[in-house]
């Protein structure tokens, strides 16, 4: 899992005076592995930032985009702060998170599993080096970002800090983030028949194979028994 990229991102984060600062990612994957990831950043507005702004300029955003992944993108200004919103639409959510992975964006480090049962997330932050932590307790110790995962299916071991319906949610101040060795999110989804249903199916054929076979074979004996009585000559 990718923690050397996680200082770029994090380190422009707490660079903003008044930690008034909130980053929002909420991700949404079907069974099929399709789904978005929705990212939500406000900030004071502030054009000498220039790293806040490169990180989260559509260009950056969209860099070496693969064909299967959309960018919708919009920036705004006004009363003094700056918004940003994205989506990304996506056919395959592995390919998306290795594509993620690659990039210098707060996206970085999601990993994902899928198969036809079960679809895993997890993401690490840290550890981080001392210039990232001296700039998020210097400047950026309210700063809150949120993370919110709706996976297929129903939601089973999780360390989320709250559930909004079937939805997992993280929701932390920076400044805890960066002030753990690291910090893990871990969420799994189950889907589509129960395992043990499957084992149940298996075992009800292997036993209608065998009565089958059973009948079959008793059929035979009764028709060799019956032949061989009526070819025995009669007394007398």
């Amino acid at each position: 899992m990718p923690t050397a990229r996680l200082t770029i991102p994090l380190l422009c984060l707490p660079l903003l005076l008044g930690g008034c600062l909130r980053y929002e990612e909420s991700l949404e994957v079907a069974s099929d592995g399709r789904g978005s990831l929705d990212i939500f950043f406000s900030c004071p507005d502030d054009p000498s930032d220039v790293r806040l702004l490169e990180l989260f300029a559509r260009e950056n955003m969209g860099k070496n985009l693969p064909a299967d992944i959309q960018l919708a993108y919009q920036q705004t200004a006004a009363e003094g702060r700056r918004e940003i919103k994205a989506r990304y639409t996506f056919g395959n959510v592995t390919r998306f998170a290795a594509w993620a992975a690659q990039t210098s964006l707060p996206i970085n480090q999601i990993c994902v599993a899928l198969n036809e049962q079960t679809f895993e997330y997890t993401r690490r932050f840290g550890p981080f080096d001392k210039e990232a932590l001296e700039a998020a307790q210097k400047y950026g110790g309210e700063a809150v970002v949120i993370f919110k995962l709706a996976g297929p299916g129903k939601l089973q071991a999780n360390n989320a800090k709250r559930l909004e319906g079937s939805s997992a949610v993280w929701e932390f101040k920076l400044s805890e983030l960066l002030s753990k060795p690291h910090t893990d999110l871990r969420a799994q989804y189950c889907y589509g028949p129960p395992r043990w249903l499957w084992v149940a199916a298996g075992a009800l054929a292997l036993l209608a194979a065998a009565v089958i076979a059973w009948r079959i074979r008793d059929r035979g004996h009764l028709a060799r028994h019956s032949d061989g009585r009526q070819s025995r000559p009669s007394a007398g």
